[in-house]
């Protein structure tokens, strides 16, 4: 007969309630493990007109920025254009940022030209003094510090889009320029 092969409803009403309360279960405790967002920066970087000097657009996640300052300083960092907040940065850049010459010398930041400051990404603009005639590397391990899966990418704009540099932990520095 028929109605043998299924069960009772009510053994189905409590089957339908266990999977339901199962299913939420589930839910909430997925919902933690989600993967957090990926962390990147991109900077775009291109000769001024004096030939000597390269100008940097750095776009950043903000709320890692603001982490990095503040472990860096000690204090709670909010990140808007103060003197104090530049001063920060300039210095984390200078130790996160930085070229080094085949000649061995290391060219650090000399100026924060500006900084657009928003919620879901922040730019940061300065410049970096250069020799042309001798190849430069570029150190990238901003923001490595707070996350170890951060990578970091540069576009130097005299190249093809196809020639972007890929910073990670493993390798936190690349050839930039070949010299002339």
């Amino acid at each position: 007969m028929i109605g043998d092969a299924f069960p009772p409803a009510a053994s189905r009403q409590r089957a339908g309630r266990t999977a339901l309360i199962w299913g939420l279960w589930l839910a909430l405790v997925a919902v933690p493990a989600w993967p957090h967002p990926w962390h990147t920066s991109f900077a775009e970087i291109d000769w001024a007109a004096d030939g000597a000097t390269l100008e940097v657009a750095l776009r950043v996640l903000p709320e890692d920025l603001e982490t990095a300052l503040t472990w860096r300083s000690g204090e709670a960092v909010v990140l808007v254009d103060t003197p104090e907040v530049r001063t920060l940065v300039l210095a984390y850049l200078a130790e996160h940022f930085f070229l080094r010459s085949e000649s061995g010398q290391t060219l650090h930041p000399d100026e924060l030209v500006g900084m657009d400051l928003a919620y879901d990404a922040s730019w940061l603009y300065f410049t970096l003094p250069a020799p042309p005639e001798q190849r430069l590397y570029l150190h990238d391990s901003l923001l490595m510090d707070v996350d170890s899966s951060q990578t970091n990418r540069a576009q130097p704009l005299w190249a093809a889009p196809a020639d972007t540099l890929l910073f990670t932990p493993a390798q936190p520095e690349l050839l930039l320029w070949q010299g002339h």
